[in-house]
C-alpha cells in the first residue's frame, strides 16, 4: 500500500517527467493533417496544462504560485521556441491562452475538492 510520505516523494518525480514529456511532444515535428478538428489542439493544450498545473499543486503545495507562474511561462515560451527551432510548428497565442486556461481550471478543481473535503 503506498504512503502519504511515499506519494508526496515521488510527486516532484511525476511532475518532472510530464513536463519533459510535455516538452518532447511540443517539439516534435509533425507532418500536415488535412483531417484535423477545429481547435482539437487547444483542448489538448489545456488538458496538458491542468495535468502540469494538478502535478505541480500535489508536488509543491507551499510553492504553488512560483509552479503556477512558472508554466505560464513555459507555455508561452515553447510557443517562441516552436516558432524558432521548427519547421512544421508555429508560435500561437490561441495555444498559449489554452495552457492558461488549463492553469486556470486547475484552480476550480483543487477549489472544488476542498470544498468537497469539508463536508
Amino acid at each position: 500500500m503506498l504512503t502519504n510520505t511515499f506519494i508526496k516523494k515521488i510527486m516532484p518525480y511525476l511532475f518532472g517527467a510530464f513536463l519533459a514529456i510535455t516538452t518532447f511532444f511540443l517539439f516534435i515535428e509533425l507532418a500536415p493533417s488535412e483531417n484535423e478538428t477545429l481547435y482539437a489542439d487547444k483542448v489538448i493544450h489545456a488538458l496538458i496544462f491542468l495535468l502540469l498545473s494538478l502535478l505541480g499543486y500535489l508536488s509543491f503545495p507551499k510553492h504553488f504560485t512560483l509552479t503556477i507562474f512558472s508554466l505560464a511561462f513555459y507555455g508561452a515560451l515553447t510557443e517562441v521556441l516552436q516558432q524558432i527551432l521548427t519547421v512544421t510548428r508555429r508560435a500561437s497565442l490561441l495555444d498559449w491562452l489554452a495552457d492558461l486556461a488549463g492553469i486556470s481550471l486547475c484552480f476550480l478543481v483543487i477549489y472544488f475538492f476542498k470544498q468537497k473535503s469539508k463536508t
